[in-house]
């Protein structure tokens, strides 16, 4: 499952990750592993949904939430709670 944004525009209405994994039988405890495709908080801010999970992203991503372009440092446009595993 991954976000594509612009609901409306689909003729689609916006729904939460709870109600889209509902009705596919799951709950947030189900998912094992997250595929983070990009680090902007409004794409993987809700991680802390899926306690049990492996997360993944590339490590270009995680270079770029530990040492930022200056445009971006003190934003919350990045969301970086990364630790080595």
């Amino acid at each position: 499952m991954t976000p594509a944004g612009f609901f409306e525009e689909a003729g689609l209405e916006p729904k939460s990750i709870v109600d889209c994994l509902a009705e596919a039988g799951l709950q947030p405890e189900d998912i094992h592993i997250v595929i983070n495709t990009h680090l902007h908080d409004d794409h993987c801010g809700n991680n802390s949904m899926f306690g049990g999970a492996q997360f993944y992203a590339h490590c270009d991503e995680i270079a770029l939430c530990r040492n930022p372009h200056p445009l971006e440092q003190g934003t919350q446009y990045l969301y970086c709670p990364i630790t080595d595993a």
